[in-house]
């Protein structure tokens, strides 16, 4: 039988912030006219730990006849009537009060519409009371902001600040939906960045989203952030997350959200052995594939720096690397990065125009390419990059180098490789230029 709280159950200061409340079997709800809100909760998985380390709180609204109302209907509702802020603030203390059992983290929504506009005295009592009562340390309390929501920068920057200043943690959502603006990540320096699904879809089918998607982690990482990927439904997802260096992961793949959190995590425990599994043998496929594939580049670009070190004119010397069925093209640099020349090119480039011609100007400086500075760096030992656009042709390429010495000077002899034909394993005729 439910009931309304009463002082002897909950402590005093919580009374104030949770209207409606009902406590059943320790458990509360909250009554809102006919409807009934409810705590759900999802895990987050740290990929690194293979562990629950917290969990997100999630509204779940049903009517008299069971039916429901999406939380975004049911906020809609309550703003009309002027009893937004009291209705969310119920909810993040009902969410704590439902999982102050639980270690870890707690992630709790902040609607928009409140962001950066509520009482500083109001909000410090509520969170102090919240902390009381659940025994929840307020840094364990993970404040969700809508990424796109918040379009106002002072805004933003003096309610992030007004959260931190409560002790709270500050996690940006939806990352990547609709149009996101990265300056807000070096402005609020949020602990955890929530990537949006829609990466979790995209990169399951779009090879160029999986090649884009390391290199956004790894940027948000420079800010200070740890990046979660929201909504993993599949073992194909979560692998890429982890081949991406995301730390945390979170969506059905683990576990649908539930009344009760996890206590261990036992629950998710075969989800991330079969992943863990999947990604060892995913790493050493990949490795071994494209060490078969890259490694004829790699001693053609060796011998052709023998031949080069012995005499041998740089067209004759770049033959056997431009020979190969992905080569695109050869050329040197000097001991400062500027290129000796201009491309030799395997065959007639696919790709723009425009770039194709920058690709024929003498002059070029490549020093601050990895390829140059690495083979410096490692004198008889090839090198090769990881893939990127090429500013001589606007292809996906990767580089193999190698340092060699001409007539007592340092020099680095560099070939371009067309990546999606090295992916695919085509093998397509040069048409050399001679």
């Amino acid at each position: 039988m439910s009931h309304d709280l009463s002082a002897s159950e909950l402590p005093t200061e919580l009374h104030e912030f949770l209207p409606g409340a009902v406590l059943e079997k320790d458990r509360m709800t909250l009554r809102w006219r006919d409807l009934t809100v409810s705590s759900v909760f999802q895990p987050i998985i740290s990929f690194s730990h293979s562990r629950v380390v917290g969990h997100e709180g999630l509204v779940r609204i049903a009517g008299k006849s069971q039916t429901t109302i999406t939380p975004p209907d049911f906020f809609q509702l309550v703003d009309t009537t002027g009893e937004l802020l009291q209705t969310d603030r119920a909810c993040r203390l009902m969410h704590a009060w439902n999982a102050r059992a639980t270690d870890g983290w707690l992630f709790l929504n902040l609607h928009p519409a409140l962001f950066g506009r509520f009482d500083a005295d109001s909000s410090a009592r509520m969170v102090a009371a919240m902390v009381s009562a659940t025994g929840i340390p307020a840094h364990r309390c993970i404040i969700e902001v809508v990424e796109e929501a918040v379009t106002d920068r002072v805004r933003l920057e003096e309610g992030t600040a007004a959260l931190r200043a409560l002790g709270l943690g500050l996690a940006l959502d939806d990352f990547g939906a609709g149009h996101s603006n990265f300056d807000r990540v070096w402005r609020i320096q949020p602990d955890v960045v929530k990537l949006d699904r829609s990466f979790a879809v995209r990169t399951e089918h779009d090879e160029m989203a999986r090649r884009v998607l390391p290199r956004l982690v790894s940027m948000l990482h420079e800010t200070g952030s740890l990046v979660l990927l929201e909504g993993i439904e599949t073992l194909d997802q979560a692998l890429i997350a982890m081949d991406s260096d995301i730390d945390f992961g979170q969506g059905w793949f683990f576990a649908r959200p539930a009344a009760d959190t996890l206590r261990d995590s036992s629950a998710v425990a075969p989800a991330l052995d079969a992943l863990w599994a999947r990604y060892e043998n995913h790493i050493r496929a990949h490795e071994d594939a494209h060490h078969e594939r890259i490694a004829p580049y790699l001693n053609a670009i060796g011998y052709a720096g023998v031949l080069l070190a012995s005499g041998v004119p740089l067209h004759n010397a770049a033959l056997g690397f431009l020979d190969q069925p992905a080569a695109e093209c050869f050329y040197l640099l000097d001991a400062e990065g500027r290129q000796v020349g201009t491309n030799i090119s395997a065959r007639e480039q696919r790709g723009k125009g425009v770039l194709r011609e920058l690709g024929q100007m003498p002059g070029a400086r490549w020093s601050r390419r990895p390829y140059f500075r690495r083979a410096l760096q490692h004198p008889g030992k090839p090198q090769v990059t990881r893939p990127y656009v090429s500013i001589s042709s606007g292809n996906t390429c990767v580089t193999v180098s190698a340092h060699i010495r001409m007539n007592g000077n340092e020099h680095v002899i560099c070939g371009d490789v067309d990546w999606e034909l090295l992916q695919r394993g085509e093998l397509i005729p040069s048409v050399r230029k001679r």
